[in-house]
């Protein structure tokens, strides 16, 4: 990440704050919390997100095309208890070409591995 990108933080628990707030203090030009509970939503708007969303749709459609000018976020950081296919595929349906995603979680030992 650097100064002047737009992060996306999917999951905004303990380490999904400690990632907004990181983003934050790194120059982020805007931070977009993502979270289906709505209370941690409105606690990292308090500690440093520019915007939130209930779900990475609600960002795609509503906030990210004003926001970045159709270009999608540098950075999509998954901080959610358990990572699954489905949220990284949110995560890749956000990102900017050319961007990162760094997932934070770990996946549940059933997960079915590709080949």
């Amino acid at each position: 990440m650097k100064p002047g990108d737009v992060v996306a933080v999917i999951g905004c628990g303990g380490l999904g704050s400690a990632a907004i707030q990181g983003a934050v203090h790194a120059g982020a030009r805007a931070v977009i919390a993502i979270d289906t509970n709505q209370s941690k939503i409105d606690r990292a708007l308090k500690i440093g997100a520019t915007h939130g969303s209930t779900t990475t749709l609600e960002a795609a459609f509503n906030i990210l095309p004003d926001l970045t000018w159709g270009k999608n976020c540098d950075v999509v950081i998954i901080t959610v208890g358990e990572a699954t296919s489905e949220i990284v595929e949110q995560a890749r349906s956000i990102l900017a070409k050319g961007g990162v995603i760094v997932v934070a979680s770990i996946a549940a030992w059933t997960q079915p591995q590709s080949t």
